[in-house]
């Protein structure tokens, strides 16, 4: 979209820029947020929408003016669980081929190299989905 907007007719074509996640900071979306609202008052048929699901709202509202159009919309969070690539190759007890790049070696324990072949997450084999990404 940066590089879209240095075009001199870049929103004659657009009616809506929605921008998710604005409460991650970065330098790119800074920029953005700062030409939008430059050329905002020239392209009146434009909206842009931004989301966030943790939003500072005071700080936008502030930034954008008091009377922008705010919509809250309730939500839950879920607990995330994050895992480390070593735990999903033990967990999967995958094993990378040889020869592309290093590997780990996973202890098997009792486990048959059979009995990995079969086992399924929402009823793919969990080898299906290996050699998805490994294809990928």
């Amino acid at each position: 979209l940066l590089r879209q907007m240095q075009s001199e007719n870049a929103f004659d074509a657009l009616t809506h820029i929605v921008l998710d996640e604005v409460h991650e900071r970065s330098l790119d979306m800074d920029i953005l947020l700062a030409l939008l609202k430059e050329k905002l008052p020239k392209h009146p048929n434009l909206t842009v929408v931004l989301m966030s699901a943790t939003l500072q709202e005071e700080k936008f509202a502030a930034y954008w003016g008091r009377q922008t159009p705010r919509i809250h919309i309730p939500g839950r969070t879920f607990p995330v669980k994050d895992y480390l690539l070593d735990d999903v190759l033990e967990f999967t007890k995958y094993m990378p081929p040889k020869g592309k790049g290093k590997s780990k070696s996973i202890k098997d324990g009792d486990e048959s190299a059979d009995e990995r072949d079969t086992r399924e997450i929402n009823g793919v084999r969990l080898t299906d989905l290996v050699d998805r990404v490994d294809e990928s």
